[in-house]
């Protein structure tokens, strides 16, 4: 969870940025899981931790944040 005074996107790790910009092209868990030589449930598991971080209901409102403050 982001904790008060921090930013959301220092809260998400290097991976999660790096499955957030492979979402935000459109990519798969699976082709993402792929690409970054990991499980696509790995990447299942990164999406989760992202929207509990950032406190976003689903991906869509996840990519829109992202986009809007511009994390990637």
């Amino acid at each position: 969870m982001v904790k008060k005074g921090q930013s959301a996107v220092k809260a998400l790790t290097e991976r999660e940025l790096q499955v957030l910009s492979l979402v935000a092209n459109g990519l798969s868990s699976i082709k993402i899981g792929q690409k970054l030589k990991i499980s696509s449930e790995t990447v299942k598991v990164h999406r989760r931790n992202m929207l509990k971080k950032v406190k976003a209901h689903n991906t869509f409102e996840l990519m829109r944040m992202a986009l809007k403050r511009k994390w990637i």
